[in-house]
């Protein structure tokens, strides 16, 4: 779900404050940046939101991760189509041979054993 704020003088201080700890988080070149970011914010602030996010990142395949970022930084410069397109391909390479192994741990982890162990 994607959100538009036209003006940040129409958001109320703690919303204005997320929003700039959002950027300052995930503005950073790598995930392995962004997660270091959220730790130390999560350290600092004591945001339920801010641990959440950094709980659910380190949950995810570090690979899944990684495509994902490179995707949304490329995402910003194409139409729609080309995105529809780049996110159909990265669905059949995530299940294809290389990546077939992290895929099926993933399912395993999360859907079988509800272990969450990669």
């Amino acid at each position: 779900m994607s959100y538009f704020v036209g003006s940040s003088a129409h958001l109320c201080p703690l919303c204005y404050f997320r929003l700039a700890v959002i950027d300052k988080c995930f503005s950073h070149e790598t995930v392995e940046e962004i997660v270091d970011a959220l730790e130390s914010e999560a350290a600092q602030l004591n945001e339920e939101w801010c641990s959440l996010a950094l709980k659910r990142l380190k949950e995810a395949s570090p690979l899944a991760l990684k495509v994902s970022l490179r995707s949304i930084r490329e995402g910003r410069y194409q139409t729609l189509d080309e995105c529809l397109v780049r996110e159909y391909r990265m669905s059949i390479n995530g299940i294809s041979k290389p990546f077939y192994h992290d895929f099926c741990e993933g399912v395993r982890a999360r859907l079988v054993d509800k272990d969450l162990s990669f």
